[in-house]
């Protein structure tokens, strides 16, 4: 098993300012030379070193003193020269180290949010801090459907065209399991409800936690508009009787009055009043 080091970071500091003691600098090089961990620290502490006196190159004024006066800090008893010298350059030395672990502790900090935000990024996760973040850090909170194109996403009412790719997704809250059953209905008169989830609606439709795509899909000839709902409980759900009910709903009369296809708000309140007592959300395009 390979023993750590017992190099702290003030000697380490003291090493590079050339101020350790001759025993203490073999200890140093010692381990310099045998652990690839502090040479990396003594690395950053000498790029930080580096970046400082490249951003604050103003020389430090010398300091004359009549060396016969009484010294600050004793009763008229006098400080000589190598005393002087030596209390300056632990002075000094003090400043550095303030220095250094100020700005040491600025650049982890900046470049350990620089890694947050790329890895961010790479997943495909927005900056909290931006506006679509914001947006996004409210909407995973609560149950809601809707649509995306590459360009982001649409508003309810988008009009789009036939062979126009969308994406769509849904978020439940990050807390609790919840099953939940979706689907489509278009503008026309007489056609059904067109599942979507579960892939197979003899399966568990079980809902993932926060944000989820349900993946890509290409618009179809149907007239009018098309709506997608959310119908969503903590208690257990059957798929199949998800559906039946929808298509119990849209079927019932009233629907087409007379118009060549069907009422938006008619098909929504339809099936908001099949099923109350769940989470029913919707969105929907306009074609």
């Amino acid at each position: 098993m390979m023993e750590k080091n017992n190099i702290s970071q003030f000697m380490l500091e003291m090493y590079h300012m050339d101020l350790a003691s001759p025993k203490e600098r073999k200890q140093v090089e010692a381990a310099l030379a045998s652990d690839a961990e502090l040479r990396r620290r003594y690395e950053a502490l000498a790029e930080s070193d580096r970046e400082i006196r490249r951003r604050y190159p103003a020389p430090v004024p010398a300091v004359k003193r009549d060396v016969r006066k009484p010294s600050l800090f004793g009763r008229g008893v006098p400080v000589r020269l190598g005393e002087r010298k030596r209390l300056l350059v632990g002075l000094g030395a003090a400043a550095v180290l303030i220095c250094v672990f100020f700005f040491s502790f600025l650049y982890l900090r900046l470049n350990s949010r620089n890694q947050v935000k790329k890895t961010a990024e790479i997943a495909g996760i927005p900056d909290p801090n931006s506006e679509e973040g914001q947006f996004r850090g409210t909407e995973n909170r609560d149950f809601s459907i809707f649509i995306s194109s590459k360009e982001g996403r649409l508003q309810d009412g988008t009009l789009l065209r036939k062979g126009d790719s969308l994406e769509l997704v849904y978020t439940t809250p990050p807390e609790g399991e919840y099953e939940g059953v979706i689907f489509a209905v278009d503008g026309s008169p007489g056609s059904g409800v067109t599942p979507l989830f579960p892939a197979d609606i003899r399966d568990r439709p079980k809902l993932s936690n926060g944000r989820q795509s349900l993946g890509w899909y290409e618009l179809d000839a149907a007239p009018d508009f098309e709506m997608f709902f959310l119908v969503a409980s903590k208690n257990p759900l059957r798929a199949e009787m998800i559906i039946k009910t929808a298509n119990e709903a849209i079927a019932a009369g009233g629907l087409s009055a007379g118009e060549p296809g069907r009422n938006l708000d008619t098909v929504k309140e339809k099936i908001k009043s099949a099923f109350e007592g769940y989470e029913v959300k919707h969105s929907y395009i306009t074609k």
